[in-house]
């Protein structure tokens, strides 16, 4: 967009990206962080294993 319009101050420049971009990254970390520590024991139990997704024709 910057060399389309002419006009540098659109460029998106490394320090830029690193401005923005790092707040929102730590911001993320911290809120996923905080999500799987609040669901920990959820997410602690084993998945169950039935044989109902094991196709036709199984045990035969």
């Amino acid at each position: 967009l910057a060399k389309n319009e002419n006009d540098p101050s659109l460029a998106i420049t490394p320090w830029l990206w690193f401005r923005y971009g790092s707040p929102v990254m730590l911001v993320t970390l911290i809120v996923c962080s905080i999500v799987f520590w609040l669901f920990f024991d959820f997410y602690n139990v084993p998945i169950p294993t039935t044989m109902a997704g094991a196709g036709a024709g199984a045990g035969h």
